[in-house]
């Protein structure tokens, strides 16, 4: 079972020694170190919309994923290595000088994909060679104003092959920057539009946290030759409108600021509540 420690101060907690599969049914809200857990998830709560994401990693199957460093005192701040993907997606939260002592505590993968705020990108990329960013959005449901999402089904675990076939055929900017695996559809919530039989239109959730009561909308997609007639704004309204019956407080989505998307969401209700960075940085010049 996954063990903290405590490093100069800081408590450290990893997923490096071996898991106990049954501990998350034994003991569904908590981690294998409660204390811990609760830190990380009081420190996470305090910007509920910008720290959705990380709030969504505390579901019981993706914990196994996570590397969480974060300060035992204050000021809070906190660290995440997701490792689901390769390369680990970085998130982090806290002043920067907070933020610099966990980094310097931390072995540093080759290579990362961001999602952090401006104010931590120096602290991030001095320590690589190679750093590619772009400025993104997050956005947060405030008033809901759906469209009618009548014909959209739900994808199930079966539809699998159809959906992962829609997103293949996204062309390369349009996969840029996207993520997506199976169980996304099998843990979270999608939906789609067929035509003859044929998926053309599908939304998701990149994940659900019902323990803490968010939801990420993602995967949103549609056929070049089935744009402009709604499909976008059916799909993702049927996503949000299955997520609000769940209960769910907290729903956000990421979009770039230059993406015409962004129209769509804001007339479905989400306002952007701050921007962030995501890209890639690689050749590590602290790898220990």
């Amino acid at each position: 079972m996954s063990t903290p420690e405590t490093v100069a101060g800081y408590s450290v907690w990893t997923d490096a020694t071996p898991w106990d599969p049954d501990f998350l049914h034994r003991n569904p809200m908590t981690c294998p170190e409660s204390g811990s857990f609760h830190r990380i998830r009081e420190i996470l709560n305090h910007d509920r919309p910008w720290r959705l994401y990380a709030l969504g990693d505390l579901a019981p199957a993706e914990l196994i994923h996570c590397e969480w460093r974060f300060t035992s005192h204050d000021p809070p701040a906190a660290t995440l290595f997701y490792r689901a993907f390769d390369p680990p997606v970085f998130f982090a939260v806290g002043s920067a000088m907070a933020v610099e002592r966990l980094l310097d505590e931390a072995a540093l993968p080759p290579s990362l994909y961001l999602h952090i705020r401006p104010e931590i990108l120096n602290l991030v990329s001095e320590r690589y060679q190679r750093v590619t960013t772009k400025m993104m959005q997050r956005m947060i449901l405030r008033e809901p104003a759906l469209s009618d999402f009548a014909g959209v089904e739900m994808i199930a675990a079966d539809d699998l092959k159809e959906l992962v076939e829609l997103y293949d055929s996204r062309d390369g900017k349009e996969k840029e920057g996207t993520f997506f695996s199976s169980a996304q559809v099998i843990n979270g919530v999608y939906f789609g539009v067929r035509d003859n039989g044929r998926l053309v239109a599908a939304a998701g959730t990149h994940l659900i946290n019902r323990h803490e009561n968010v939801g990420a909308v993602g995967n949103v997609f549609c056929l070049p030759e089935y744009r402009g007639q709604g499909l976008g704004a059916r799909v993702t309204s049927a996503v949000v409108n299955a997520l609000i019956k769940e209960g769910i407080q907290t729903i956000g989505l990421n979009v770039g600021p230059e993406n015409p998307a962004t129209k769509l969401y804001q007339r479905l209700g989400f306002r952007k509540v701050c921007s962030y960075v995501e890209g890639t940085v690689s050749g590590s010049a602290h790898i220990r």
